[in-house]
This record gives structure tokens, C-alpha cells and sequence, in this order.
């Protein structure tokens, strides 16, 4: 099965620089960091369990959870239509390791809105819509602790979703996972 997954432009990780919390890994700065987990030790099939559990996932419509890792990101591709990238529809959640895993994930050539400050429950975060050839995403990103990022992201093949509802419903997503994620 090919999974696409939109990712954030530079201006997003820029965005995300000022309003991490505390550029010392070990401080904790006073707003609240996604803490329930050690996202340190997450694998994959952890990550899709705590974000969105069994019982979040039918109201959601959900048809398929894949779990998936690469080196120095962990992802979760919660699926409401499977298959190909021009039809396949749904959300995901990806934690990075580091800053650095973050930036190497940056694609500079995604079109893009510029990215906004946003609040995900007392979280900072950057809001950005990207509407891609072929598929649009809307994806919010916030620093968690350990040094680590968390982006969550609704995606739909171009055209199936207004920009509104997809950003709609990644802060809706963002929301829940945010509170899932959170003590």
C-alpha cells in the first residue's frame, strides 16, 4: 500500500523555533508539553493507540490504522478511505526525534500558505495548509518534551474537501490527539 504524506514547509520549522518552549531539553518551560507518554521510547503501534484510541476511531470513520517508523520518525496513517494517494483520505500523527529529524523532512517545494501561530489546547503550535498537486493537507505541528515535535495532519485528494473543512478538521484532530497525548 502507498502511503503520501504531505509535509511542512521551512517556514513551519522556523515558526516552530520560536515558539518551542525552551531550546534546553531537559527545562520545562510553563506551558503544559504533550507529557502522558515518554515519546522517547513511542514505537509505532504505541504512537496509534494513545493518539487515537479504539473508541475515538468510529466516530472518525476510520477503515484502516498503519502504523509506521523511520529512523528518527514515528508516524501513525489513520485511513477513512484507503488506497493510492489520489484517493486515499484520513488523518496521521508523526512524532520527530529531534529538531534536526524535523527539518530533514521538510519538502521546500510543497505549495503551501504560509504557516500561523496557533494554540492547541496550551500547546504553541504552527497551522498550515497545503494544497499540493493531487492531494491537500492541513497540518499543525506543536513542540512536545525531550526536544521532540508532534505533527498531526488531515489530508484528502485535491478538491474532495474545501480549505475550510480540511483545516477544520485538523484542529479538530489536533485537539484530540493533543488531549489523548496529554496527562
Amino acid at each position: 500500500m502507498n502511503f503520501t504524506f504531505p509535509l511542512m514547509s521551512l517556514a513551519t520549522t522556523v515558526l516552530l523555533v520560536g515558539c518551542s518552549a525552551s531550546s534546553d531539553e531537559t527545562t520545562q518551560s510553563a506551558d503544559k508539553p504533550l507529557a502522558a507518554l515518554s515519546l522517547a521510547d513511542l514505537d509505532p503501534e504505541a504512537l496509534c493507540a494513545a493518539a487515537v484510541p479504539e473508541s475515538q476511531r468510529e466516530p472518525l470513520h476510520l477503515t484502516e490504522v498503519a502504523p509506521h517508523q523511520d529512523e528518527g520518525v514515528t508516524s501513525c496513517y489513520y485511513l477513512q478511505v484507503p488506497g493510492e494517494t489520489n484517493v486515499n483520505r484520513g488523518y496521521a500523527v508523526s512524532v520527530y526525534a529531534s529538531l534536526a529529524e524535523l527539518r530533514g523532512s521538510v519538502n521546500i517545494d510543497a505549495g503551501g500558505t504560509l504557516p500561523r501561530p496557533v494554540a492547541v489546547g496550551d500547546l504553541p503550535g504552527a497551522e498550515q495548509l497545503d494544497l499540493g498537486d493531487g492531494q491537500w493537507s492541513a497540518g499543525i505541528t506543536v513542540a512536545a518534551t525531550e526536544g521532540r515535535y508532534v505533527h498531526m495532519n488531515s489530508w484528502a485528494p485535491q478538491g474532495v474537501l474545501s480549505e475550510d473543512d480540511l483545516i477544520r478538521r485538523a484542529q479538530e484532530f489536533s485537539e484530540s490527539v493533543s488531549a489523548n497525548l496529554t496527562d
